[in-house]
């Protein structure tokens, strides 16, 4: 159906709203053609109408479309996902059809608006929402719905996109979900909207290689910190936490050093199990709730960020962690177990170690507040 020479916008409305009344009087073989006929049309580059004309022919392609065959659907909807404006109506019909049809539009259509594709997300399958994660371009908005679905292969998904943006309120709600979902870990730490604050309190529920991850790929500074008074609506804690604990910690168990070990070892020689914690928090100058975060890491990378922290050799960092060991477990674990937790101590400084300390004494703080 093309405008005939001196044909006015009008008449060309008028055939179109004559085309529609003949829908219902024909039968599955005139429906196709007529669906086919209008959709090539609408679908050209070449194709020009009026504003009414593409509305009246979008609504006859929505009412058309229940009696069209698969194969046929799923070809227009690979057109619309080619172009730069589509019929709207259909757009959003087929968006919800058939992920086999929907699909091409959902992952690679440039029409589609966060708009519409929030609706998707709301009304159609985890298929459908798998493809939008995995988008070229997927926006913060879009990436909040996603996030919000609960669903975790739809979230890796989006995580491991390179092309989606995380806003801060999904991220922080990804680190807590993290602690309960194994999957999104790994992809979640390599995501630069991850904060080190962030990243610093998954480490106390990450695996051992993550943990050195962690470690290694984000380094603590003064906003970090920072953040970590922040986090605390308490003034007195805020207070405790910049002089105590932020300012003169970091003095202090660097002073400590050899002296601090030395003592540590020969109160955890005399200490009982009921003892340890307590003897432990006084020793390292931390609060007994992070002193017992850290004796409580059946791991043991938490520990041998102490023991760098206090710059204990390799030797000295050994013989504490096999002697904390049988403190917490009346028995020394194999000694592989030892060489694994050794990478963690291999992979931060004294001084970022003692860094970390820090934070985490600033959030066991600020989250008992």
């Amino acid at each position: 159906m093309t405008h005939r020479e001196g044909q006015s916008g009008p008449v060309a409305e008028q055939e179109l709203m004559r085309l529609r009344a003949q829908i219902s009087h024909g039968d599955a073989a005139a429906r196709q053609a007529l669906f086919e006929k209008i959709s090539d049309l609408l679908l050209s580059e070449s194709h020009q109408a009026s504003e009414s004309e593409n509305t009246l022919m979008d609504e006859i392609l929505v009412e058309l479309i229940d009696h069209i065959e698969f194969a046929i659907r799923k070809k227009v909807a690979a057109r619309l996902a080619e172009q730069e404006t589509a019929p709207h109506k259909l757009l959003n019909f087929l968006m919800r059809d058939d992920i086999r049809i929907a699909r091409p539009i959902l992952l690679n259509g440039v029409a589609p608006t966060d708009e519409d594709l929030i609706g998707v997300i709301s009304d159609t399958t985890s298929d459908h929402r798998q493809s939008i994660a995995g988008r070229k371009q997927v926006s913060a908005i879009i990436s909040d719905a996603l996030v919000g679905s609960g669903e975790i292969q739809v979230i890796v998904t989006l995580l491991d996109n390179p092309g989606a943006h995380l806003s801060p309120e999904a991220t922080q709600s990804l680190v807590n979900s993290s602690q309960n979902v194994e999957t999104i870990r790994a992809p979640l730490l390599a995501r630069d909207e991850l904060s080190p604050y962030q990243a610093h309190s998954m480490f106390w529920w990450v695996s051992s290689a993550l943990r050195g991850s962690i470690l290694k790929n984000f380094q603590i500074d003064d906003e970090t910190l920072d953040q970590a008074l922040q986090a605390s609506v308490n003034e007195g804690v805020k207070e405790a936490l910049a002089d105590q604990h932020l300012a003169s910690m970091l003095k202090t168990v660097a002073a400590g050093g050899a002296r601090a070990l030395s003592g540590l070892m020969a109160y955890l020689k005399g200490s009982s199990s009921a003892k340890l914690n307590a003897n432990f928090a006084h020793l390292m100058g931390i609060s007994e709730g992070t002193a017992n975060k850290i004796l409580s890491d059946a791991a043991g990378d938490a520990l041998a960020v102490c023991c760098k922290a206090i710059e204990a050799d390799r030797q000295q960092f050994t013989r504490l962690f096999l002697l904390i060991d049988y403190k917490r477990y009346g028995q020394n674990r194999p000694i592989g177990h030892l060489a694994n937790v050794s990478a963690s101590y291999d992979a931060i400084s004294s001084q970022d170690a003692r860094k970390t300390l820090c934070l985490w004494e600033a959030q066991e703080l600020a989250k008992a507040a």
